[in-house]
């Protein structure tokens, strides 16, 4: 429920501009609860709840156990905490090459253990470790008890990543077919599903034809993605 103070900046109208909206947001993250309800935010996005239930296969994976499930989790929330908490740019958390390792993560990853508990640590250049998607959170929650799961992993990242990206092609999709009237309900089931996917590759495709993640598809993670210069 909004509290007193946000039902007065709604009557002045101070949300009607990016720094009012911005100040009473300031505002509102000060609060206690903030943090509580921005840590469930991610653990729901990010599915935490995947990595502790994770199944491994003991025999391949013997140093897999669920207090180390727990440890990855932390990790991703400490990177989060620490972008969110300290006001960094936010996209850090796709390109970062450090993170917050405690020792059993730290030999996880085949790097020196830090002094301490969960201490940010950087990552050797050719780690190939940057960001949410090199974590052993993302890593284990999407993959098999056997064998890893680069389809699952793809998945996700459609998903939870790419939201805006599949919103708009759906609806220039449903622009196209309604606007080609009796042409379009004559086209097959096929037709119109290789037509969908040929959209879908489109949209996963950045116009130099490189692979990385273009900035616009990850507006999904919606207020606290807002890139500071």
């Amino acid at each position: 429920m909004p509290d007193q103070r946000l039902f007065e900046a709604v009557n002045a109208g101070e949300l009607r501009t990016a720094d009012g909206i911005e100040r009473v947001a300031r505002r509102m993250l000060d609060q206690p609860q903030a943090r509580q309800a921005v840590d469930e935010f991610f653990a729901e996005w990010l599915r935490f709840d995947r990595v502790l239930g994770a199944v491994q296969d003991r025999r391949r994976y013997p140093e897999f156990t669920p207090e180390l499930a727990a440890m990855m989790v932390q990790e991703t929330r400490m990177l989060l905490d620490d972008l969110v908490w300290n006001d960094r740019n936010f996209m850090d958390a796709f390109t970062a090459g450090y993170s917050f390792l405690n020792s059993e993560l730290a030999t996880l990853y085949g790097v020196p253990a830090p002094a301490g508990e969960f201490e940010r640590v950087t990552f050797p250049a050719d780690a190939h470790r940057s960001g949410l998607l090199g974590q052993a959170s993302f890593l284990a929650s999407n993959a098999g008890p056997v064998e890893t799961s680069p389809t699952a992993r793809g998945i996700f990242i459609r998903e939870q990543l790419l939201v805006p990206a599949r919103a708009e092609s759906a609806a220039r999709r449903e622009h196209a077919d309604s606007g080609a009237g009796s042409r379009s309900s004559a086209r097959t089931p096929a037709a119109h599903a290789g037509a969908r996917r040929e959209s879908d590759v489109r949209e996963l495709s950045p116009a130099d034809g490189s692979d990385r993640l273009r900035p616009r598809e990850l507006r999904c993670v919606g207020p606290l993605a807002r890139q500071r210069s």
